[in-house]
């Protein structure tokens, strides 16, 4: 932006052969030239960094969000929290008789959701 400033010459009004002020009766400077901080902000979606570790019995996955909505500029704060998340995943018990629970066997039993 700019802002303008303007000042007289009356205190005191040259009088009797007395000189007008010297310098400029109005001057234009540039201000706020930096653009304002932009804080960090969440976005809305998350991504699955891994998926759950196993098929039954319990695991863990990943999943991760970027800090991009608006990202932080100009000297903004980061965004607040975590950028991952770990949770559990897959709880339900694994079905069947086959030698590897977590993963089932070959009837394809064991392949649960949770």
């Amino acid at each position: 932006g700019v802002i303008k400033r303007k000042r007289k010459c009356d205190k005191p009004i040259p009088s009797n052969g007395g000189k007008d002020c010297e310098g400029e009766a109005e001057e234009t400077l540039a201000c706020n030239e930096d653009p304002c901080p932009v804080n960090g902000k969440w976005s809305k979606i998350w991504a699955c960094l891994a998926k759950c570790s196993v098929v039954c019995g319990g695991g863990i996955m990943a999943k991760e969000r970027l800090c991009d909505n608006p990202a932080p500029a100009y000297g903004g704060d980061d965004c607040k929290g975590d950028s991952t998340v770990i949770k559990s995943c897959n709880k339900k018990k694994c079905k069947g008789k086959g030698k590897d629970k977590q993963y089932g066997d070959d009837s394809g039993e064991g392949y649960g959701e949770g």
